[in-house]
């Protein structure tokens, strides 16, 4: 049982080492909301959000799945690989009525830079037309 407490893939409990440029701490305060198989690996990055948004995200009756980008990274070290990401906006309504502000596949290398965190390739937006 988890007492209550949100639990998330990819938690280690491994300190990150302090002389790779990385800012740990700072990442620890962002997230990285995804899919996920049965077996438990990732399906994809859907979107970013704050820590805090993150667990409100997790608090409504659509989505339980995310990590903080730290241990995502300590996962899957960088640089973050978002070629083969997709955002098709299947998820922004449902992102809107969680009331959760949702930090774009496009925005995360940006996002992630100033963290010391490097990202290749470049995701595909996909919208259809209205």
């Amino acid at each position: 049982m988890n007492n209550g407490t949100v639990l998330t893939l990819f938690d280690l409990p491994s300190p990150a080492p302090a002389s790779d440029g990385i800012d740990w701490d700072g990442l620890a305060e962002l997230a990285l909301l995804y899919t996920a198989t049965e077996k438990g690996n990732h399906s994809g990055i859907k979107f970013a959000a704050t820590r805090k948004h993150a667990h409100a995200w997790c608090e409504s009756s659509v989505s339980r799945v995310w990590t903080s980008c730290a241990n995502f990274l300590r996962a899957y070290p960088p640089p973050l690989v978002l070629g083969r990401l997709v955002d098709n906006g299947e998820w922004d309504e449902r992102i809107a009525a969680a009331g959760v502000t949702k930090i774009d596949l496009l925005e995360l290398p940006g996002t992630l830079r100033p963290f010391g965190v490097e990202c290749v390739g470049v995701p595909a937006v996909v919208r259809k037309p209205a």
